[in-house]
């Protein structure tokens, strides 16, 4: 992996999956313990890796792909000790997942649909903006996320899925929205899975005082610029754990916010650093756990 150029895309307890940003379709997946590493490479064609994880029904770790077709994305399943590829059937909807990790839980990987591929691109319709993959199935399903439901042309006027994220809290499935003129973002928890009944839970105050948190450049130009360019492409909730929600703040560091007590700390020193990249932050839990 040293001659490459590693990105981490996703992580699986004890197990990290990174990509390549020179070569896009070589992968690798490396146990930082054990120094076990294996090279996956493919000929797909444009796409992404959705998922990374262990089926509960073979016990055998895969990578869920989507790749871009001109009509509709295909989805197909790679499973590493055997090596091999193997088609699914694919949601009509011709768009994928945003970047970010899934949420897994209630036996199932949960993403914001990010983009959909046409003469006009843009986000899916929020009736079906939230896209569903069964671990013991492998089947796809879609759902729409809360709020106010838009068509696919108000979707894309108003970005509006890329306020969204979606992250587990307590065994939960829990939806954030960022609200940007407000500079804050609630947090809404799934409480029936059957119903796809949400409550809000959560205030989350983003309006930080510039003096206590500064930002790695001009704060001038960052407080600017924010509203310009959307909150949305400098903040991202990555995890929630402890009652703490982890926030990537890019231009400005790691903060955790206490959800109860409503108070936030920064736990990535401040540092010199001009690009507008957000951060890539996951959960890793050291293991022993081989690769194949």
């Amino acid at each position: 992996m040293n001659k490459y150029h590693p990105r981490l895309l996703h992580s699986y307890p004890g197990l990290l999956l990174f990509g390549d940003h020179v070569f896009p379709y070589t992968f690798f997946v490396f146990n930082p313990i054990t120094q076990e590493e294996i090279t996956i490479k493919h000929t797909l064609g444009a796409g992404s890796i959705c998922g990374f994880y262990l089926c509960p029904l073979t016990r055998e770790l895969k990578i869920l792909y989507a790749k871009v077709r001109s009509r509709g994305c295909q989805y197909l399943i790679y499973t590493i000790w055997s090596q091999t590829w193997r088609r699914i059937r694919s949601p009509a909807l011709n768009s994928i997942p945003t970047y970010l990790s899934p949420a897994i839980v209630n036996g199932a990987m949960h993403w914001i649909m990010d983009r959909e591929f046409g003469e006009e691109d843009g986000i899916p319709p929020c009736s079906i903006a939230i896209l569903m993959f069964r671990l013991d199935t492998e089947e796809l399903s879609h759902m729409p996320h809360l709020g106010t439901q838009r068509s696919s042309r108000q979707s894309r006027e108003c970005r509006t899925h890329e306020t969204m994220s979606l992250l587990v809290k307590e065994e939960h499935l829990s939806f954030c929205q960022l609200r940007i003129h407000e500079k804050a973002m609630d947090i809404w928890i799934l409480e029936d899975c059957e119903m796809w009944a949400w409550i809000r839970s959560y205030r989350v105050n983003l309006d930080l005082d510039v003096n206590v948190f500064p930002y790695h450049s001009p704060s001038a130009y960052c407080e600017s610029e924010l509203i310009h360019w959307g909150m949305a492409q400098f903040v991202k909730p990555s995890s929630i754990h402890d009652g703490e929600l982890l926030i990537c703040w890019s231009l400005r560091g790691l903060f955790l916010y206490d959800l109860d007590g409503n108070t936030v700390r920064r736990i990535e020193p401040q540092g010199r650093s001009s690009t507008l990249t957000p951060f890539t932050c996951m959960p890793y839990t050291k293991s022993l756990r081989h690769i194949v």
